[in-house]
């Protein structure tokens, strides 16, 4: 549902940003909506590699650089989710699933929820479980 609202090429898009805007977040009766890291992995992950993967597989107009933005918007706008409290935060921090965004892109969704747990402090080098390559941060 989340990355349905912040994906604009989702199919699902138009109906959930309906809602949304419709119930959720122009409502003047409080709505608390809850999520946990697990479900913030599964959205920084879902941005960009299914829709990267549908573009190649179906050979479909957009570009590179076009799904890269789409996955950024998706991200950014989850951060935005979470910082202005529409989301809040089960069993870790707002904190830590701000800093498991913000390291999304760059060591990829799983890689930065480990990050996260270390309350966001990344050694110079880290090397990320999947991968054989190290990434440098700094």
């Amino acid at each position: 549902m989340l990355l349905a609202f912040l994906n604009e090429f989702d199919v699902w898009h138009t109906t959930v940003n309906n809602l949304f805007n419709n119930h959720i977040l122009n409502n003047s009766d409080e709505i608390n909506l809850y999520t946990h890291s697990g479900i913030i992995n599964e959205v920084t992950y879902l941005a960009e590699k299914p829709l990267d993967n549908y573009m190649k597989a179906f050979n479909f107009g957009l570009s590179e650089s076009d799904i890269i933005e789409t996955a950024e918007k998706a991200i950014i706008g989850l951060s935005e989710m979470i910082e202005q409290d529409y989301l809040e935060i089960l069993v870790s921090s707002k904190i830590s699933t701000l800093q498991q965004i913000k390291y999304a892109r760059h060591f990829g969704s799983t890689d930065s929820l480990i990050v996260s747990f270390q309350g966001g402090k990344v050694p110079p080098v880290f090397i990320c479980g999947g991968d054989t390559k190290l990434k440098k941060l700094h």
